[in-house]
């Protein structure tokens, strides 16, 4: 969505305009879902994040600071909801990760890396961090984000976000390597 467009859209959001906002949902949603499907790992639940991250969207516009780059604003609302559903969640990892994890054939690791999809090893793994980690895992290295942008989203100062980062990267790396039976 071109900038100059999403200003439009945004001020007519602000103004009650609900074919604006059910636009802005359209253009928003990809990503939004990607997020919060990435963070949680589950379809259904990340769907309904999608639908209470607009709805407090719609809810919020009015406050929306037009300084923040919107998508700054959506990344915050839909990760700190998943963040929350995350907290509230006693087990972090599900039965699929565990049964993926599970028929790793640990005999040839050539064909261990052939026959598996290492991203979706390595989405079980981020399961098991602490929601916060598995968040800033996500934003940065699924996502792509900078690291200031992280940092404003999940309202940490740089360095805890890079601390936090390091943290899952090595249990990832950890448990891959235990899974693996590489040395590093």
């Amino acid at each position: 969505m071109a900038s100059r467009n999403q200003s439009s859209i945004l001020r007519k959001c602000k103004a009650g305009d609900e074919n604006a906002f059910a636009i802005l949902c359209e253009e928003n949603y990809d990503y939004i879902y990607r997020v919060a499907f990435r963070i949680l790992a589950q379809e259904e639940d990340a769907k309904d994040i999608v639908q209470e991250t607009f709805i407090r969207v719609w809810k919020n516009i009015s406050s929306y600071n037009e300084k923040i780059k919107f998508t700054t604003w959506l990344y915050t609302i839909v990760t700190n909801l998943c963040i929350d559903s995350l907290r509230k969640q006693k087990i972090h990892s599900d039965i699929y990760c565990e049964e993926a994890l599970r028929k790793v054939n640990l005999s040839n690791e050539e064909d261990q890396l052939a026959k598996k999809d290492l991203a979706s090893i390595i989405a079980c793994i981020a399961n098991e961090l602490s929601p916060k980690q598995r968040a800033i895992f996500v934003l940065r290295d699924l996502e792509g984000l900078e690291m200031e942008e992280i940092a404003k989203i999940i309202k940490l100062s740089a360095s805890r976000v890079k601390s936090n980062l390091w943290h899952a990267r090595k249990a990832i790396r950890e448990k891959l390597v235990t899974i693996y039976k590489v040395e590093y």
